[in-house]
């Protein structure tokens, strides 16, 4: 359960509404979403979309990275693909 996304990003908009002690009730109007829907992401019930943890990231004046951590990941991915396509490319050609 460590690892799933949901707990995750509960855990860390928990972590910056005590830093900067503000209730659920408040980052829902902050971010124009019902005080029910925050309370679903903070107890594992939902996930949110990418906006919404941008809104949240916003609010906090974070990274949607320090939101959800599987940004994190994607962003340190996709250039390791992009140089792999060219090594693989560079390769080809010399083989040509």
């Amino acid at each position: 359960m460590e690892n799933d996304p949901k707990v995750i990003i509960a855990e860390n908009i928990k972590k910056y509404l005590n830093k900067n002690k503000m209730s659920q009730k408040t980052l829902a109007e902050k971010i124009s979403l019902r005080p029910s829907t925050v309370s679903d992401y903070l107890n594992y019930r939902s996930k949110p979309s990418h906006g919404v943890i941008q809104k949240i990231a916003d609010v906090f004046g974070v990274h949607k990275s320090d939101i959800d951590t599987t940004f994190k990941y994607e962003n340190t991915q996709e250039p390791l693909i992009i140089k792999e396509e060219n090594e693989e490319k560079k390769h080809t050609m010399l083989l040509m």
